[in-house]
C-alpha cells in the first residue's frame, strides 16, 4: 500500500510540476531560438525581440521556482489538514508514512525545480559562449577542480557539499512551511492563515538563532581558520545547520499530526 500511495503522490503532484517544468522549458527554447535569430540575422528587430524575450525567461525561471515551492506548500495543507485530509487520513498507513511520502515526493520535485532552473541557465550560458554540451561538462569539471585546489580537496568533494547543500536547502525549506502549516492546527479558527503566519514566525526565529550561532562561530573559531580549510567548514556548518532545522521542523510535524489532529 505505502508503494502505491507514493506512486499516487508523485502523479497528483507531478500533473502541477509537469505543467511549470514545461513553461520553463518553453521560455528556454524561445530564447534559445531567438538568440540564433538576432545573432545570425543581425537585425534590429530581432536584437530587441530577444532582449525583451530574456526579460520574460528571467521572470519566467523565478516564478516557476516560487510557484512550485508554494504549490508544494499548498498541496500538502490540502492534502493533510484540509477537508481532503478526511480521505487523506482514512488510508490504511500509518500517519508517519504518510508524513514521510509527503516530505520525500515534494522535497524531490523541488529538487527537481532547482536542477531543471540550472540546467536552463546553463543551456544559455553555453549558448552564448558557443559551447557544445561536452565543452560544458569540461568547463564545470574544471571550475570544481580548481576550486578544489583553492580549497585543498578534491573536486569530487566539492560537487557533493554543493549537492548535499541544494537538497538539505530544499527540505529544510519546504520543512519549515509544513511545520507553520502544522501549527496552524492548534488554533481553533483560520488554521490556514495562522499556519501562514506560524509558518513566516517560524522563518524569522530560526534565521535570528542561526545568525546568531552564525556569528559566535565566525569570531570563536572560523576568523583563525586556514584559508584552504574555510570553505570546506563553512558548507559543512550550512549543512549541519539545514539538517538540524530539518529535524526540528519534522519533529513539530510529526508531533502535531499525532497528536492535535484538527481538520477543518
Amino acid at each position: 500500500m505505502l508503494k502505491k500511495y507514493m506512486k499516487h503522490e508523485i502523479k497528483t503532484q507531478g500533473k502541477m510540476m509537469a505543467i511549470i517544468y514545461s513553461v520553463l522549458a518553453m521560455t528556454t527554447m524561445l530564447t534559445l531560438v531567438l538568440f540564433w535569430l538576432q545573432k545570425f540575422s543581425q537585425h534590429p528587430f530581432f536584437e530587441g525581440i530577444y532582449y525583451i524575450v530574456c526579460g520574460i525567461y528571467g521572470i519566467s525561471v523565478i516564478v516557476s521556482a516560487v510557484v512550485s515551492f508554494i504549490y508544494l506548500c499548498y498541496h500538502f495543507y490540502q492534502s493533510m489538514y484540509s477537508q481532503q485530509g478526511y480521505l487523506t487520513h482514512t488510508l490504511p498507513l500509518k500517519t508517519t508514512e504518510i508524513l514521510h511520502v509527503k516530505i520525500l515526493v515534494s522535497c524531490g520535485f523541488l529538487f527537481l525545480t532547482v536542477v531543471f532552473c540550472v540546467l536552463s541557465f546553463a543551456a544559455l550560458g553555453a549558448l552564448n559562449e558557443g559551447l557544445s554540451a561536452g565543452e560544458l561538462v569540461n568547463v564545470v569539471m574544471q571550475v570544481l577542480s580548481e576550486a578544489g585546489k583553492e580549497l585543498g580537496v578534491s573536486s569530487a568533494a566539492v560537487a557533493l557539499l554543493i549537492l548535499l547543500m541544494a537538497i538539505a536547502g530544499c527540505t529544510s525549506s519546504l520543512l519549515m512551511f509544513f511545520a507553520g502549516s502544522s501549527v496552524g492546527q492548534l488554533f481553533p479558527h483560520s488554521k490556514g492563515v495562522w499556519g501562514i503566519a506560524a509558518g513566516i514566525g517560524i522563518y524569522y526565529i530560526s534565521e535570528v538563532i542561526s545568525a546568531g550561532i552564525a556569528v559566535a562561530v565566525f569570531c570563536l573559531a572560523y576568523i583563525n581558520m586556514p584559508e584552504k580549510m574555510k570553505f570546506t567548514w563553512f558548507a559543512a556548518g550550512v549543512i549541519i545547520m539545514l539538517l538540524f532545522w530539518t529535524v526540528v521542523y519534522y519533529i513539530v510535524c510529526r508531533k502535531i499530526l499525532l497528536k492535535h489532529l484538527n481538520l477543518e
